[in-house]
């Protein structure tokens, strides 16, 4: 059994590590730093008005080849606060920006309701101007933001009674719903917010449980005036006036330290359904991060050139292994015709130092891998097209410094990413709203061009020539302030010729399951999966055995300015032959810096520390490692 973990614990790398990422986790909450906060908000702020631009270019693209965007699911809705020019002019700085995030929070506690942002709506409202909620504009609107129904806020306070009014627009027909008006001393603001709340959503058609009403009934924990400030600097927020808002917040938790806990509804890091489905046809991603599941990478596609037991660390050297990478990760994703294209390569520099004391080194371009993906029409499915085009650009002894013997699942480096045929995958996938749940299923397909082996191995059938194929399901719903999201993949491989035999088998399946949540100033994420690998088989013989890899994750993600800055760390133990073979602890950081309107600076550092097991030694060899990474994504 490998000693890793017991080795890592004495280790003050270790420690400074493990203190670092504990003491991220709650810093949102332990310092509620009023200029960090109001840089997240700006940040989301600005991510919601990139999505809005993005789907009104994919709406034009797919008007002008005749098809349009689906209708939005029913039970979907979000709530803005008035513009401006509707808004009274008595009502307190931020005050319907804030009571409209209370009212989002409290619908997205009802089973039968799913929510749409409120930044998202703001910012898709603000891009449409006026006409976005009239008679003929409306089910655009709808199309758009994904929401059946909208609830525009407005407060207004004189002489210490707060009037708050809510218009429920269907975005679904052009028709005013329901319009509803509440009255209640400012004193007893929240109270008069929560009897809001239960008339919008009897307007809304919905019959919240008997928890559910009790839930929306709980007051908020905090001061009214506290609250006031939080909102006013909101407002802030919204106007571009950052000084302005941090000042505001500051005010607001030197009332009440724990307000941006209690109030923020703030965007959860998770990637979604739909994002997951994609990866039915793999598109490597320019980044790693702590959780990512090989499938969907499509590193559960990909093999290295070496096998589990065959004695690849031969001599008399130190027996330890040590890799280095420095990668330049380039994609770009943007609307074309009916679509959207999605292209993605790296350049990786790698090392290898071997415990035979041999260094190995490569360096140069990956695969191009490019995908297309668009909806079929009416139909609510998504179709998907890919390729992975070898560039055959790489200099060094690329083939010997693929010998590592650790699996590409289990080792997040571009190095297993360079192919030697090329290969072209299609899959289509939906997603659906049942009761609280989103989810959603995908299938696709890839065929690998055949190509000349000097000395094919059988662990790496899955890159063998032919066909294999994939089927995903992902689900998520909200859960306790956060998101809860669970998913399986299996592939399934191909009948076909490897070192001279004729085998099959090698199927792959995975489990997983995260679980996302706003702390203060961060959003944190921890999870984990689970990826089997069958067995491969040669007629009754076992070629290779089955094997499985675990892994354990959990992230922080925040915001500096312009930056998103994601910590986390990963453990991930892989088993073959009833041992254990390998364990990798797997410390991560990345930033993701908006530079302009449409071009991402990405980089990060991996620090692997681990051990790896090989029969017949009974003493565990020492693997470490630095992944460094820097690139650009274009978003036109």
């Amino acid at each position: 059994m490998p000693s890793t973990l017991r080795t890592l614990r004495r280790t003050p790398l270790f420690a400074v590590l493990v203190v670092a990422v504990l003491t991220a986790l709650p810093l949102g909450a332990q310092t509620g730093s009023a200029a960090r906060l109001v840089r997240r908000a700006e940040a989301r702020r600005m991510a919601a008005q990139r999505l809005v631009r993005r789907t009104i270019a994919d709406e034009s693209a797919l008007l002008a080849a005749g098809g349009s965007l689906p209708a939005p699911t029913p039970g979907t809705v979000s709530v803005v606060a008035a513009t401006a020019d509707v808004a009274p002019a008595d009502a307190p700085p931020g005050l319907a920006l804030g009571l409209a995030d209370l009212l989002l929070s409290d619908l997205a506690r009802l089973r039968g309701l799913r929510t749409v942002e409120r930044m998202q709506a703001q910012a898709l409202l603000a891009e449409l101007g006026r006409g976005g909620l009239d008679d003929a504009s409306r089910p655009r609107t709808g199309q758009l933001l994904g929401a059946a129904s909208i609830v525009q806020l407005d407060a207004a306070v004189v002489a210490g009674a707060v009037t708050i009014r809510a218009r429920v627009v269907s975005l679904v027909r052009a028709q005013l719903d329901a319009t509803v008006s509440v009255e209640g001393s400012l004193d007893d603001l929240f109270g008069t917010q929560r009897r809001l709340t239960l008339a919008v959503v009897r307007a809304l058609g919905v019959e919240p449980t008997a928890g559910e009403r009790r839930a929306i009934l709980e007051r908020p924990s905090t001061r009214v005036d506290a609250f006031l400030a939080w909102s006013a600097a909101m407002q802030a927020v919204e106007d571009g006036d950052a000084p302005r808002s941090e000042r505001l917040l500051a005010e607001a938790m030197s009332m009440d330290a724990g307000i941006d806990a209690v109030f923020d509804a703030g965007v959860l890091a998770a990637s979604g359904v739909s994002a997951a489905l994609a990866a039915v046809v793999p598109m490597p991603g320019s980044a790693s991060a702590a959780g990512d599941a090989p499938t969907d990478e499509g590193l559960a596609t990909e093999g290295n050139e070496s096998e589990f037991g065959e004695a690849w660390f031969e001599g008399s050297g130190d027996k330890k292994l040590t890799l280095y990478e420095f990668a330049v990760p380039l994609s770009t994703s943007m609307a074309l015709l009916r679509g959207r294209l999605d292209v993605a390569t790296i350049w990786a520099s790698n090392r290898a130092d071997t415990p035979a004391n041999d260094v190995f080194h490569a360096s140069g371009w990956t695969d191009v891998h490019v995908r297309y993906s668009h909806p079929l029409w009416r139909s609510g499915l998504t179709g998907s097209l890919g390729a992975a085009l070898p560039t055959r650009s790489v200099g060094g002894v690329d083939d010997d410094i693929r010998r590592v013997p650790l699996p590409p699942d289990l080792l997040p480096t571009a190095m297993y990413r360079r192919r030697s045929a090329p290969s072209v995958s299609t899959g289509v996938f939906f997603t659906r709203n049942v009761r609280a749940w989103t989810w959603g299923a995908a299938a696709g397909g890839e065929w690998t061009e055949n190509f000349s082996e000097q000395s094919p191995a059988l662990h790496t059938v899955a890159v063998a020539p032919g066909l294999r194929w994939r089927l995903r399901a992902d689900a998520e719903r909200a859960v306790g302030g956060g998101r809860l999201a669970v998913g399986t993949a299996v592939m399934a491989l191909s009948s076909t010729q490897r070192a001279g035999l004729q085998v099959k088998g090698g199927e792959r399946t995975l489990v997983r399951a995260s679980f996302d949540r706003p702390v203060g100033a961060v959003d944190l994420q921890v999870g984990a999966w689970l990826l089997r690998a069958a067995s491969v088989r040669s007629g009754v013989t076992q070629a290779r055995p089955g094997s499985s890899i675990s892994s354990l994750f959990g992230s922080t993600r925040t915001h500096v300015g312009a930056a998103r800055i994601d910590v986390g760390v990963e453990w991930k133990l892989w088993t073959t032959q009833g041992i254990t073979a390998a364990s990798m602890l797997v410390p991560q950081v990345g930033v993701e810096w908006s530079l302009t309107r449409s071009l991402l600076w990405e980089a990060g550092v991996d620090y692997v520390r681990g051990g790896f097991h090989e029969p017949p030694a009974t003493v565990d060899i020492p693997v470490r490692g630095w992944l460094l990474r820097s690139g650009f994504r274009v978003e036109p």
